[in-house]
């Protein structure tokens, strides 16, 4: 099978004319091809069903296993942008609960699972560019992910979260070592102390005290943190002369410290306008990020009050927005508030 669909691969890459082909062309030419290679009988519409309809329209392509929707796929003429279809295709998915998905415009092939959290980018696992990766890859990633025993099996699936999981955990990584940087900076421990201590001694020959090197991280302290406001885009409003700029210090469930600009309300202010932004299809990310412009606050204060704050995770409060249990999930946490949240949601 890698072998017939790697021959297959060799011979698109060959195809100068491809790249001008319709849609209609891409999916009689690529996409019907590589389908009966990987073991799908295109010949039986109760296996793969063209133009499957959902709400809010149709899909191209719905692989099925027993009449079960198992894989969606979307094409597109290679001259289109694939990103702006991504929206449309996870929509389809998660609706009806399929967990594999590709856009692909036969050339380039982008792979989804619908139903994991994220924003669209987030839950793509894997892409393939048949100009530019190898013809031998691409056929043993196509199979791994397209060959009808492995959708059925849930190999497909199993191998897809994989890759999904692995990309999660380092983008949790990545995110996370710039955090604890600041917090070492800020609060630093001992074995920091220790360490520039004993690097300043083996440089000059001389051992400083631990309050000289305390108060040489305290008066960089700015130079040194990497996730301040002003690092991320956020503008903060200037203090007036004179008057200290009055900040609340609070502290969520795991003892962490949150800032918080004095007088903002944590339902109207925080909770609301990002619930208001990801209902109409704003990023998670990129709505934390804007309403932390719009309250001149830290990203990382949005992200404490609508999660941390009021008991939930990142992804928690994403799949309670996308579900549609967010609503009622405040109205049981703050029962005397249920008139504000309902008001401040319907203007």
């Amino acid at each position: 099978m890698v072998d017939q669909l790697s021959q297959f691969i060799a011979k698109m890459k060959a195809n100068r004319k491809l790249k001008s082909y319709s849609e209609d062309e891409v999916k009689q030419v690529v996409i019907l091809p590589i389908l009966r290679l990987v073991g799908w009988d295109i010949f039986d519409i109760d296996e793969v069903r063209p133009e499957y309809k959902t709400k809010g329209g149709r899909v191209d392509y719905s692989l099925r296993i027993k009449r079960s929707n198992r894989f969606f796929i979307e094409v597109k003429k290679p001259a289109e942008e694939l990103d702006k279809h991504q929206e449309q295709l996870l929509g389809y998915s998660y609706r009806k609960g399929v967990e594999l998905a590709a856009l692909t415009s036969g050339l380039t092939w982008w792979f989804y699972l619908p139903k994991e959290n994220g924003d669209w980018e987030e839950r793509k696992f894997d892409s393939l560019d048949v100009n530019k990766d190898d013809s031998a890859i691409i056929a043993d990633k196509l199979v791994k992910i397209l060959a009808k025993y492995h959708v059925e099996s849930s190999q497909a699936w199993k191998y897809a979260k994989e890759i999904y999981d692995a990309r999660w955990k380092q983008r949790q990584i990545e995110g996370t070592i710039p955090e604890a940087w600041d917090k070492l900076i800020s609060e630093p421990d001992t074995l920091l102390l220790e360490l520039l201590a004993e690097t300043t001694e083996g440089l000059c020959g001389f051992r400083p005290e631990d309050s000289t090197v305390t108060e040489f991280l305290s008066s960089h302290r700015e130079e040194l943190l990497l996730t301040g406001a002003e690092r991320v885009g956020v503008k903060r409003p200037k203090a007036k002369v004179g008057k200290k700029r009055a900040l609340r210090v609070t502290r969520t469930r795991t003892g962490r410290r949150s800032r918080a600009n004095k007088g903002h309300s944590q339902i109207q202010d925080y909770i609301v306008p990002l619930i208001k932004m990801m209902r109409q299809g704003t990023p998670y990310r990129e709505a934390f990020r804007k309403q932390a412009a719009t309250l001149g606050v830290h990203i990382n204060t949005v992200s404490n009050q609508c999660t941390r704050a009021i008991g939930i995770t990142t992804s928690e409060f994403v799949e309670r927005v996308s579900n549609g249990t967010i609503v009622s999930f405040l109205r049981k946490r703050y029962p005397q508030k249920t008139e504000i949240i309902d008001e401040e949601l319907e203007r």
